[in-house]
């Protein structure tokens, strides 16, 4: 069966289980995992170990075998019934007195020095009768007879007792199974509480030594990722001596969230905590590689609460000239940048005291400045179709720390060009150079793919997207994407479970070699709402989407007054733009409408969002097809004043407020279309006319170019229906 090569896999992968449950360990190492190695994916091996440790541990716990093992805290069990041989110890006593000298203090030692350097630990005769193991085999014996929650009632009990449990793989491996029913999606919130406090309560005693991969493996890549159990995490491992698994990781996940909440207080308990363990295990480099995460850690810190202008708590985190941490200067640069733009009170104030630091910083390192002229990435030179290996040689040197990279327009030209040749390989390369450069490079290249996605409609692709890269905070509509990917799952399941589901992406997971997950942007989660509306044909589906649309932006959008103003969050870096209301509009008012129309736009408006020329577009196209050529004209007219005002005073697309909305090529072109729907050729060519006079002529435009010859059909249509229409004498 090991050396079939057709769709016995799952049987293998029972057998492996079945085996080391029975206690036939060797032998799963010996035959079946090499078989696995090769026919599973990394992380499917790694769960598939994971099962398989589970199953030899209870073996173990529930038969007590100790022959061949050694006598640790694992493998000490329950005693066997027959008495247990005399030990050393035993034989010793029995050779003694019955009652000794008391001894004198005065006597010297004839073997030992007195010096609290060879001071003695006192070891119990018989460690059966040690509560600390005692209470361990209890709890274990709990675990085995699948009542873990009675296994916390009695650590509760001991913990009363002032008895901890000696340390055990047992406990890891409930912490594990704790966190997996603590991240289900479906998971209540109270629930959830008791699983925290459950699992935080397993991980503080699992032993020191123990591999700690698969758990910080599922915490950190989880689809909605628990803040508090990450901070709980990061505390006990870093205090274990993990940092290197958790203080990078942990930074990433609570600070980048832009409605995180969590302080520099935080930051600087897990470095004292850090700094406390290597006091207590000084061995060579433990020093030197702490202090390198300390660096990244903070580096991250700094540029996340750059980017939601936390100033006061970034300049908190600089470290002085004596505290040996030297941070990169492009960490300088962008807190510099954020505070320009930021244009607060107190931006002077600000400068004057990152750029004293700056300076230090460049006297003590020979790291080159970094510029950054403005938020919007750089549009690298025209991406050409004929030159794709200079283009993305091009591309590949705009992903560099402390840049602001390639702009998303020059990626999805690149992608348009790339992917016409039939091929996915440099993609791929390409989004690993931007992954491990840094999370603003990844948001910007995952941008362009779903932008990629979005213009040749694959809606389920950019779905795919959110799913594989990005943490389910606010702004993304958590249950709709969760419900799809399980429905993706089951359909999989149902149609071939030897396979992973096929991808929708030109980037799959296994192409990636970057894992990474990220917090998304307001342009990634309004792409998403957008995407997620166009794809859903129910209407009263519709209408549930639109109602969770407006919840969650009010949700995102309250403010916690009981907090400081350094600690509330910006969520309006997360959460949805005025874009995301554009399916909406074009949905509702063709179902209930063009009264549909301003009701949304209200509702846009109370929550913060700004209309842009694409909302009057779609309300101006459902006027004019509904042949309100009145209101229609009159909102078009409008935004010409506007346009008009801006020329007249020399106000360029640059410098106009969020207020004054220009009317565009596509808006011209919209309301043609309508009118020719509407049979209405006099306004159509009204349109027309008054787009050669406000904004000129495009002949290379298409979409203008498709709506003047269907305006030609139709007036030549028109006119021979006039011909053969009867004619009576008068």
């Amino acid at each position: 069966m090991l050396d079939h090569e057709s769709e016995d896999q799952m049987l293998i992968i029972r057998l492996g289980i079945l085996c080391a449950s029975k206690g036939y360990e060797d032998f799963v190492s010996t035959h079946i995992s090499p078989v696995l190695s090769v026919r599973l994916t990394a992380s499917d091996l790694a769960d598939w170990k994971l099962q398989v440790d589970h199953a030899a541990t209870a073996f173990k716990t529930f038969y007590g075998e100790m022959a061949l093992e050694e006598e640790s805290w694992d493998y000490h069990l329950v005693g066997l019934p027959a008495a247990p041989a005399p030990t050393i110890l035993h034989m010793v006593e029995k050779t003694l007195p019955s009652i000794l000298p008391e001894p004198s203090s005065k006597d010297n030692l004839i073997f030992e020095d007195q010096d609290s350097e060879y001071a003695s630990v006192q070891i119990s005769a018989d460690d059966t009768s040690n509560p600390q193991f005692r209470a361990t085999r209890m709890i274990k014996k709990m675990f085995v007879e699948k009542e873990q929650n009675e296994a916390y009632q009695f650590l509760l009990e001991l913990r009363e007792l002032g008895i901890t449990p000696a340390p055990s793989r047992a406990f890891f491996f409930a912490a594990h199974r704790t966190l997996e029913a603590l991240l289900s999606p479906d998971v209540d919130p109270q629930v959830a509480s008791v699983l925290r406090q459950q699992y935080t309560a397993w991980l503080q005693l699992i032993p020191d030594n123990v591999n700690v991969r698969s758990l910080t493996r599922l915490l950190f890549h989880a689809p909605t990722p628990d803040l508090l159990a990450v901070s709980e995490t990061a505390t006990i491992l870093t205090a274990k001596g993990h940092a290197r698994r958790v203080v990078v990781p942990a930074s990433r996940i609570l600070y980048r969230d832009p409605a995180s909440t969590f302080g520099v207080q935080f930051l600087k308990d897990l470095e004292a905590t850090s700094w406390r363990y290597c006091d207590e295990n000084p061995t060579p480099g433990v020093r030197e590689l702490h202090s390198d995460l300390h660096l990244r850690a903070r580096s991250t810190v700094i540029k996340a609460f750059a980017r939601v202008g936390r100033f006061d708590e970034a300049i908190e985190l600089l470290p002085g000239p004596d505290s040996g941490l030297k941070l990169p200067i492009s960490v300088y640069d962008i807190l510099l940048h954020g505070i320009r733009q930021s244009q607060t009170a107190a931006t002077s104030e600000y400068l004057e005291v990152v750029q004293a630091h700056r300076l230090k910083a460049l006297a003590i390192t020979q790291d080159m400045p970094v510029t950054l002229p403005s938020d919007t990435p750089s549009l690298p030179d025209e991406i050409l179709e004929s030159d794709l290996a200079s283009s993305l040689r091009l591309l590949k040197r705009s992903f560099k720390r402390g840049s602001p990279g390639p702009h998303p327009q020059a990626l999805l030209s690149f992608m348009e060009a790339y992917l016409a040749t039939g091929r996915t390989y440099a993609l791929a390369l390409l989004f690993n150079k931007a992954a491990s450069t840094s999370h603003f490079h990844t948001a910007t290249f995952l941008y362009a793919e779903m932008m990629f996605y979005f213009r040749h409609y694959e809606y389920d692709a950019i779905l795919e997207t959110v799913v594989d890269h990005f943490y389910l905070g606010n702004g993304i509509p958590r249950p709709l994407v969760l419900a799809w990917e399980r429905d993706r799952q089951k359909r999989h399941a149902e149609a071939n479970p030897n396979w992973a589901p096929v991808s929708s992406r030109f980037i799959t997971a296994k192409r990636s070699e970057q894992r990474t997950k990220i917090w998304p942007t307001s342009a990634h989660t309004s792409l998403l709402w957008q995407a997620v509306t166009l794809r859903t044909k129910d209407y009263p589906k519709v209408q549930l989407l639109y109602k969770a649309l407006l919840q969650s932006l009010r949700e995102g959008l309250s403010v916690d007054e009981s907090k400081p103003k350094s600690l509330r969050a910006n969520p309006n870096l997360a959460l949805p733009e005025s874009s995301a209301f554009v399916p909406f509009l074009r949905k509702m008012m063709n179902k209930e409408g063009f009264e549909k129309g301003p009701e949304i736009m209200s509702d846009m408006i109370s929550l913060g969002r700004t209309p842009t020329v694409a909302h009057f577009t779609e309300i101006a196209h459902q006027y004019a097809r509904a042949g309100e050529t009145d209101r229609a004209m009159m909102i078009l007219g409008r935004l010409e004043d506007s346009l008009r005002r801006a020329k007249e005073t020399g106000q360029t697309e640059a410098t106009r407020g969020p207020a004054s909305v220009f009317p565009d090529v596509a808006m011209y072109v919209s309301l043609m279309r309508a009118f020719i729907a509407a049979k209405n050729t006099e306004a159509a060519e009204e349109v027309a006319r008054r787009l050669d006079e406000n904004l000129g002529w495009d002949e290379e435009y298409p979409p203008l170019q498709n709506a003047v010859k269907d305006l030609e059909e139709l007036k030549l249509s028109k006119a021979e229906e006039k011909e053969r229409a009867p004619r009576y004498a008068a």
